[in-house]
């Protein structure tokens, strides 16, 4: 019997439910209602399911297992909304409910019972002096959910979260500021994550006025995990944003922008930086812009301090209606313990667009770039928070190549949270390039953004860089539901230094393709060739998708596929193939349905298999009463991994 802790919120549970059989509080001289209850009513809900799951190791020896499941569920309770003298002063609304569950399981192995589970729920929300330019809104809730994690075990997870804002709008410097506590009970069934407390704090003044906008703005982050303590971290963040333009002369129009920002990082390896920057655009002419900017930055990691102060301009020329010509350049100076060194470039543009017998659009540019390094020693430079997308499992390389994959870091921009290496993502490595790839089960969710900070290697010495860079492409105008295009890059990279001969690299795509969007078809076919001195790529890429739609119902139905052949010191054939469709219907009076489904494969990778997911919903409300019933199916067969996993939920209630 697995009795959630916190029996304490019962009784807060039943003192609650007093609370809220109160309709009134009046002084008996006065008559001066206090407590105002405009509504109050049972909250119950009940919740029936079915589980099935198998996983097994072929490869890892590991023998397998199945597990059936059985849960019902319970939430029992009362909620009211109300105010505090006056709906304008204060006003409330309230739940309280305790939560049962009952989980029988059996499995293959012979093991079998049943799991008993009680917590207490609840949800309080509050605005105080809302139309008024200083409201404050409080908020709290306690519940139980389900993680559903891709092609892993489902659990339940506890979560209490609590807060406030307060907002004052006074019209010439608006002020906002926030607090949030927020904890995660996983359980037994999510030890592998572990219980974790979060906390956020931010301030932020903001201003706009007819000349300038600026923002200042505090945050700070607190983490703590109660199984992995070299997770824990605490963070303090400064942003700076401010934009000044003095002057709107239709000949000389100006704009002054400032940036600044300095974190620190309290964690397992603390550490910190910060960046100013101001930057002055110019436009003398319509045609005829520049802008001039100094950064100052900063950072120490391991107790190695680096400042590197920098200057950069860039010109932009518009010669003519088709063709644009740039010049930019940059000098650098940083300083680091094991010495300092000197880096500059300048470089040069031109692109060229043109419109050709009303059918094509033809465009041309050109990027000749040159840099010189003068450095004392071998040194590491930081990166900080460098923006990722992270989509299915493929992986994404890193900005900067020969980078150190040990002190790779891999944060969630929102909550600045470190995922952890072999189990939310891992790190691959082609060459000196260092890549980046989600995990099945991870919990950075597919399609998410992740902030990537590393240190990668910059070679010492007298280093020259000179680079060129070329980018064509032809497209056709005569529709816009048929497009063809072709396009071409290159780029050529020569490094020396006064005692070496140039280390020459050379990267050149290819490719071509077409666009179909008519009525409700959808069709992209793209063929792409990629090489470079380390490895050759032949891509035949295509999606297909079809969005019919009958009244109320609107679906969508797609196929993907990926083949690509690798060259190099061994050639590499990769397969991959999608099948998905989604779809919505209001069938009823609010009675709506929704379907997802997906299905893929992929040959010659590192996810190598077969993988299923999908779910479909329907959707039932009867006056105040919801009724959902859901499906979920999730299967991975992999050589090395094998799992499958069904669920059927039905739940009926009535909420807040």
């Amino acid at each position: 019997m697995n009795v959630q802790r916190g029996w304490p919120w019962l009784l807060l549970i039943a003192l609650a439910a007093w609370f809220l059989g109160v309709s009134r509080v009046a002084d008996a001289k006065q008559k001066v209602r206090v407590f105002r209850l405009d509504d109050v009513h049972a909250v119950w809900g009940f919740l029936t399911g079915y589980q099935y799951e198998s996983y097994a190791f072929p490869k890892l020896g590991v023998p397998g297992n199945t597990r059936q499941s059985l849960l019902l569920g319970e939430r029992l309770g009362v909620a009211g909304r109300g105010s505090v003298f006056h709906p304008r002063f204060w006003k409330w609304q309230l739940s309280a409910n305790v939560y049962v569950s009952q989980r029988w399981y059996k499995q293959a192995d012979g093991d079998k019972g049943w799991d008993h589970y009680v917590t207490g729920e609840y949800q309080f929300d509050s605005l105080i002096l809302e139309r008024h330019p200083y409201p404050i809104h409080l908020f709290g809730r306690r519940y139980t959910d389900v993680v559903r994690r891709d092609f892993a075990r489902n659990f339940e997870v506890t979560t209490h979260r609590f807060g406030g804002d307060f907002t004052w709008q006074n019209g010439v410097l608006p002020i906002r500021i926030s607090a949030e506590r927020l904890t995660n009970d996983y359980g037994l069934a999510g030890s592998d994550i572990g219980d974790e407390g979060f906390t956020h704090v931010s301030a932020e003044i903001s201003r706009r006025g007819p000349r300038d906008n600026g923002l200042l703005e505090y945050r700070m982050y607190d983490y703590t995990n109660h199984r992995y303590s070299d997770l824990n971290y605490r963070s303090h963040e400064l942003l700076l944003q401010h934009v000044y333009y003095p002057g709107e002369s239709p000949k000389r129009p100006y704009r002054l922008q400032t940036s600044a920002r300095y974190t620190f990082r309290n964690a397992t390896v603390d550490r910190d930086d910060g960046m100013l920057r101001e930057t002055v655009t110019l436009r003398w002419l319509d045609a005829f812009e520049t802008r001039l900017g100094y950064q100052f930055s900063t950072w120490n990691s391991r107790d190695n301090r680096t400042f590197r102060n920098s200057v950069d301009l860039d010109i932009r020329y518009r010669l003519y209606d088709s063709l644009f010509m740039g010049l930019f350049g940059q000098i650098g100076a940083n300083t680091r313990p094991e010495g300092s060194d000197v880096d500059g470039s300048i470089g040069w543009d031109i692109t060229y667009r043109k419109k050709i017998l009303d059918i094509f659009v033809m465009s041309h540019t050109y990027q000749l770039l040159g840099s010189r390094l003068f450095g004392t020693s071998a040194t590491y430079v930081r990166i900080v928070n460098e923006p990722m997308t992270l989509s299915g499992y493929e992986p994404v390389m890193l900005a900067q190549s020969d980078a150190d994959q040990d002190g790779l870091e891999v944060l969630d921009p929102a909550t600045q949270k470190q995922f952890v290496k072999d189990r939310d993502y891992e790190v691959r490595v082609q060459g000196s390039q260092v890549l980046v790839a989600r995990l099945p089960g991870s919990l950075i969710p597919d399609g998410g953004s992740v902030l990537v900070s590393y240190w990668y290697s910059r070679k010492s010495g007298d280093m020259r860089t000179l680079e060129h860079r070329y980018i064509g492409r032809l497209q056709t105008t005569f529709s816009r539901h048929f497009i063809l295009y072709g396009d071409v890059s290159e780029r050529w990279t020569s490094q020396w230094t006064p005692s070496t001969l140039a280390e020459r690299d050379r990267y050149e795509s290819l490719g071509a393709g077409m666009n179909l969007n008519w009525s409700i078809v959808g069709l992209n076919l793209d063929v792409r060739r990629y090489r470079s001195d380390e490895f050759r790529s032949l891509d035949h890429s295509g999606t297909l998708t079809v969005r019919p739609s009958f009244g109320p119902v609107r679906t969508l139905f797609g196929a993907r596929y990926l083949l690509q052949k690798v060259g190099g010191p061994v050639t590499e054939f990769r397969k991959f193939f999608e099948v998905f469709t989604e779809g919505s219907a209001m069938m009823a009076h609010n009675l709506t349905g929704q379907i997802r489904g997906r299905f893929h494969g992929e040959y010659g990778g590192p996810s190598d298999g077969y993988y299923v997911d999908g779910d479909a919903t329907l959707q039932w409300r009867i006056l105040t009463i919801d009724l959902r019933l859901e499906y979920r199916v999730q299967v991975q067969l992999r050589s090395d991994q094998r799992f499958q996993n069904h669920r059927v939920f039905f739940s009926i209630g009535r909420g807040i």
